[in-house]
């Protein structure tokens, strides 16, 4: 599918596809897809479930992902990430919020 690995996380690849990034990340069982077309997600995903099986897929506004509820805010632009307080801040929402970010600046 043409992605390269990360250098600095071995857990996320990137490609260009349709002329945008596409990032997948994936920690254990966990996975996320992220790119501005949704048909390309979908291919992403149809091809990844011919190898590995068919999997659980959420699309929307509202995800959770890693013990995180995030939801995106189409009125302002901004994502929102909610964790439970019992929880310590985790290294993969480290690296996410300045994707997030990123998305936001399309």
């Amino acid at each position: 599918m043409g992605f390269k690995l990360n250098p600095y996380d071995l857990c996320v690849a990137n490609s260009q596809i349709k002329g945008k990034q596409c990032t997948i990340a994936w920690y254990v069982d966990h996975n996320i897809i992220l790119h501005v077309d949704d048909t390309v997600v979908t291919d992403i995903i149809e091809k990844i479930e011919v190898k590995f099986g068919i999997m659980t897929v959420t699309r929307g506004k509202h995800h959770v992902f890693l013990g995180m509820d995030i939801t995106f805010n189409d009125n302002d632009g901004t994502v929102t990430i909610l964790m439970n307080i019992s929880r310590k801040r985790s290294p993969i929402l480290a690296w996410m919020l300045p994707r997030l970010r990123q998305c936001r600046q399309r």
